[in-house]
């Protein structure tokens, strides 16, 4: 090695200018789709906003009523999310559903800010955060118009993907408790937290912390008897809503209904039951193959694709949580093409998919089946991967 190593050669102004335009613009999405719910919000069109249940149900939490109902619809979340609603209930339904849309957006935009920081150099963040954040909208829209809270669980999801896929010594319980924030905020976090904590270790003794502390938080509550009472109340309603109708879900039922293979609800079960060790097992697999900022997307990639596919009450807007993933993973691909795994066809068919995921309805009118349809190749195809070298190391980030 020399005496005095040369340094790297500085990044290319133009290059930069480029990557803060590119920024620049990826932010300005999240600005603009934000207002437009604003004025939905303020029209007849904002009668399609669900938040009147996270309004209720705070609403019922403070009053010591139950916020659940017998028939597995309207809140069908732990307590800890009613708590959570309750600074937005309390500015109002109209000055609380913009307060809500523009917090539940800030955790997304971000979120994926952060994660695209780690798929590469500084210099490439700003354009990957843009063409991530265009494909990322057409499926958020409906979300923020509808106010559903996906949008939310998703921004933490990705926020603890970025957080873990860093080296800061505080990681492990920053990503813990966002793990179990987003659990406490829509049970369908428990997927991501387990696939994390099944392969990292290092995670179990924080998540473990996290849990206590998110579990006593509807003690502020001033009777412990009402809290005890709402928690077997949530999970009762929880569990009697797991195998709802198919008329409006877009599960792997509408598929197979689509393809009249309409299954028994037995043999579904076993069939989620089966997936989901499969889906464990690819992870422990491929945790030694990538790097951690590659790993990090994979996860939730696949366990958002998971949960698509086999949450029995998976909606279109839903899939926001799988189309924000797989836009990063497939905008990172693209831009760090890896000569030996096949250039950069995964990355544009990564793009591809979530392109069709948001733009479902528009392509072939509505329907239940073709979200499901789309994302059962790509499961296919994360499951497999990691079984050949080839396939293997085209999941692998170059730069990350």
């Amino acid at each position: 090695m020399p005496d005095n190593p040369i340094d790297p050669p500085a990044p290319n102004p133009r290059a930069q200018a480029f990557n803060r335009l590119c920024g620049t613009g990826g932010w300005s999405i999240w600005l603009i789709v934000p207002i437009l719910s604003f004025i939905i919000a303020y029209s007849d069109l904002g009668a399609r906003s669900v938040s009147i249940v996270y309004h209720c149900a705070a609403n019922s939490w403070w009053l010591s009523q139950s916020p659940y109902t017998n028939d597995g619809n309207g809140f069908l979340y732990l307590p800890q999310s009613a708590i959570a609603f309750s600074p937005f209930y309390l500015l109002g339904v109209k000055a609380g559903d913009i307060a809500w849309l523009w917090f539940q957006s800030a955790v997304l935009a971000t979120g994926m800010w952060r994660l695209c920081g780690k798929l590469g150099p500084p210099v490439f963040q700003g354009r990957l955060y843009l063409l991530a954040t265009a494909i990322t909208m057409i499926a958020a829209g409906g979300n923020l118009r509808n106010a559903q809270c996906s949008i939310l669980l998703t921004g933490l999801i990705l926020h603890a993907s970025a957080t873990l896929a860093g080296d800061s010594p505080r990681r492990w319980i920053s990503g813990a408790f966002l793990l179990v924030a987003g659990v406490a905020i829509k049970p369908l976090g428990i997927v991501h937290l387990l696939l994390n904590a099944g392969v990292r270790p290092r995670l179990w003794l924080p998540l473990a912390a996290a849990s206590v502390l998110l579990a006593a938080l509807p003690f502020i509550h001033p009777s412990p008897a009402f809290v005890w009472e709402q928690y077997s109340v949530a999970l009762a309603t929880i569990g009697r809503a797991v195998e709802p109708k198919l008329d409006r879900f877009n599960d792997i039922r509408a598929t197979l209904h689509f393809l009249h293979l309409d299954a028994d609800p037995a043999v579904l079960t076993l069939l989620r039951l089966s997936m989901a060790l499969a889906v464990y097992g690819t992870v422990l697999t491929v945790r030694r193959h990538l790097s951690p900022a590659s790993l990090a997307c994979f996860i939730a990639t696949l366990g958002a694709a998971y949960l698509m596919l086999f949450n029995p009450r998976t909606e279109g807007l839903t899939y926001v949580m799988l189309v924000a993933p797989l836009a990063l993973y497939g905008t990172a691909l693209i831009h760090f093409r890896n000569p030996r795994a096949r250039g950069g066809w995964l990355g544009w068919t990564f793009c591809l998919i979530a392109l069709v995921l948001g733009l479902a309805h528009v392509i072939a009118g509505p329907n239940s089946w073709l979200r499901p349809t789309a994302t059962v190749p790509l499961m296919a195809y994360l499951l497999l991967a990691p079984l050949f070298p080839a396939s293997r190391r085209s999941l692998e980030i170059p730069a990350a």
